[in-house]
């Protein structure tokens, strides 16, 4: 899926889901870390996303006022 995913100009989280639910279904009782670990991403993943919707804006001719991206 990392070939696919890769060359594209628009990721949506919606194409990380599925294999995120069979990881963690395979998971058997996950560690510490890794929980420290997926926790660190989901932080920071959620950081990106407010730092962009915040600080990213764009215009359009037929729209007034700012535009912001979000999920």
């Amino acid at each position: 899926i990392t070939v696919i995913i890769i060359p594209q100009l628009l990721l949506e989280p919606r194409y990380f889901v599925i294999p995120y639910v069979l990881l963690r279904l395979n998971m058997t009782e996950p560690k510490p870390w890794q929980l420290y670990m997926e926790l660190l991403t989901t932080c920071s993943i959620n950081f990106l996303q407010f730092y962009i919707f915040l600080t990213k804006s764009f215009y359009w001719t037929d729209q007034e006022g700012p535009q912001r991206i979000s999920w």
